[in-house]
């Protein structure tokens, strides 16, 4: 993957869950090349944060999975 773990994390958790990453881009008012593992940007601090808002994570739980 890239160079941001946050974003590998991110990316990591929408495939093991079986979400579809367009749709939640969509949804998150996020680039959907963000959401793929070939990504040239990582997630910034906003889109990390409306992310877990959107999926119900507490970026906590990320902190501690890195």
């Amino acid at each position: 993957m890239g160079k941001s773990k946050v974003t590998d994390y991110m990316i990591r958790y929408i495939e093991e869950n079986r979400i579809d990453a367009k749709s939640l881009a969509a949804h998150a008012g996020i680039d959907a090349g963000k959401l793929r593992k070939d990504y040239k940007e990582p997630l910034d601090a906003e889109e990390f944060l409306s992310l877990c808002a959107y999926l119900g994570i507490r970026p906590e739980q990320v902190q501690r999975m890195l």
